[in-house]
């Protein structure tokens, strides 16, 4: 059995990437805040918050944030995430 006590840790303000999680019904509404080179990035992935298990990795400079597809936002388990785990470069993230 894993222990996930060392892998999850509460939020003190360390440094983190942000993971923003959205669904085909938040998609659209989080795009809108975005800045254009995040939105132009999205349509050229073709991203729109529909896919199950799709993220793409947006620029900042020499880091990123991550914005990953979810079947419902609102209702999470461990299970949403675990694809995304496995996908993404080793590091701290926040959600």
């Amino acid at each position: 059995m894993t222990d996930f006590a060392q892998l999850l840790v509460a939020d003190r303000g360390q440094p983190a990437r942000a993971i923003h999680l959205v669904d085909k019904a938040s998609f659209e509404g989080w795009a809108k805040g975005r800045p254009a080179e995040d939105r132009a990035l999205l349509a050229a992935h073709r991203f729109d918050g529909k896919t199950g298990y799709a993220y793409v990795l947006l620029p900042r400079g020499a880091d990123f944030e991550v914005v990953a597809a979810v079947a419902d936002a609102g209702s999470l388990s461990p299970w949403c995430l675990a694809k995304l785990g496995e996908a993404l470069p080793e590091g701290t993230y926040r959600l």
